[in-house]
């Protein structure tokens, strides 16, 4: 029964942690810029380009908002720039969006200024930098920041902004390459139509219906690409299935101990009762019926291990939910995983159908170690066992 309970327990706290790492991970990674799924034009995620563009994506936009699941999706424009000042220049890249849309919840960079304060307009000439980028440049708030691209016809142009924020993620590449513009001032210098951008972000109410939700906008979005985050932000995804690989062989391994412990209860058992299990094939109990009465005392015993890892669990689950494990200090607060922050906070996260596959895999774990048993108490001769 404690076995039992430690699995239940251990078992339902390993993949909840997983689970919350894994979704803040995901979260974490959409909010800097694609969001979970994506439209854009053919070949962009292998190229991004600024001369490729969506047309008439204002319509398309609407026929997305109006589907179910989806929470949020939001024109941007982005592609590569070159960025200068008096003090030098630095490659990276542009992000248009339109801050009257535009929220903390969808888009990490508003989230993250130290100084000063994102734009308001979306037809200015304000600009939201980097921290690594305006200490490169030498940028500081009201200072002139000159950006050159490639524009919807392929001609080089060259624009200026003023600095009117700067953010800090925490992910170096991000901060030392990401410039923030008005989506409106930059589709007229990029002599984009007013019903043109880059791409769609669109944002889920469930990450886990991303799948889903592409090949349904898939059908609605004829000559773009319609992406999930598993491909426009491969190494994050990359990064957890290796590392949901590794954490099956563990749950695998606990398994087998837990196996092996109940085994070794219910073979004990057996030996020391043999003289009473003989003494009951002696009098007329069939082995099928002695067999079915070990399998049943196993999974007697394993439900009140159940009820006692659920009793050690929930309260261990209210308090992970409510304050959780703070790895600050051993980890740092800026762990990155493919351009993505990674929560120092262990907390726990456990879905339904997770907690109805716990319970399934410990109950054919404890009925199968508790086959064997059973097998040779069936098996026992009676005259030598009572003996």
């Amino acid at each position: 029964m404690s076995s039992v309970a430690f699995g239940v327990w251990f078992s339902a706290t390993f993949v909840g942690i997983c689970n919350h790492a894994y979704g803040s991970l995901i979260e974490g990674s959409v909010r800097m810029g694609f969001g979970h799924v994506t439209i854009e034009p053919r070949g962009f995620n292998v190229a991004p380009s600024l001369d490729k563009k969506l047309a008439n994506a204002h319509s398309l936009l609407a026929e997305v908002r109006a589907k179910k699941g989806v929470a949020a999706a939001l024109p941007r424009i982005f592609g590569p720039a070159m960025f200068s000042t008096a003090a030098g220049g630095a490659p990276g890249m542009i992000f248009g969006i339109d801050p009257g849309e535009e929220s903390q919840k969808w888009n990490a960079y508003l989230g993250a200024v130290r100084e000063g304060r994102s734009f308001t307009s979306s037809s200015g000439r304000g600009a939201l930098v980097g921290s690594a980028m305006a200490e490169r440049l030498h940028l500081k708030l009201g200072s002139k920041l000159i950006y050159t691209a490639v524009d919807a016809h392929g001609e080089m142009i060259s624009e200026t902004a003023r600095v009117e924020g700067i953010f800090k993620t925490g992910v170096d590449d991000t901060d030392a390459s990401t410039v923030l513009l008005p989506i409106d001032s930059l589709r007229k210098i990029l002599k984009y139509s007013p019903d043109e951008f880059t791409m769609i972000s669109i944002y889920l109410e469930d990450q886990r219906a991303s799948a889903h939700v592409a090949r349904t906008l898939s059908l609605i979005a004829a000559g773009t690409e319609t992406l999930t985050w598993r491909e426009t932000q491969a190494g994050v995804a990359n990064y957890i299935e290796l590392d949901g690989g590794m954490a099956n062989v563990f749950l695998f391994l606990i398994a087998l101990v837990i196996g092996a412990g109940v085994l070794n209860t219910m073979l004990m058992s057996v030996l020391e009762r043999k003289r009473e299990l003989g003494v009951m094939l002696a009098v007329g109990t069939s082995p099928a019926h002695l067999f079915r009465l070990i399998v049943c005392e196993a999974s007697l015993l394993s439900l009140l291990g159940f009820v006692a890892g659920t009793a050690l669990f929930v309260p261990w689950m209210i308090y992970m939910q409510r304050v959780g494990i703070d790895l600050t200090r051993t980890i740092g607060s800026d762990m990155q995983v493919s351009g993505a922050l990674y929560d120092p906070i262990l907390r726990i996260a456990l879905q339904p159908h997770d907690a109805v596959f716990i319970v399934l895999g410990l109950s054919i774990l404890v009925v199968a170690t508790a086959a064997y048993p059973a097998h040779r108490a069936s098996q026992l001769p009676p005259l030598e066992s009572m003996r």
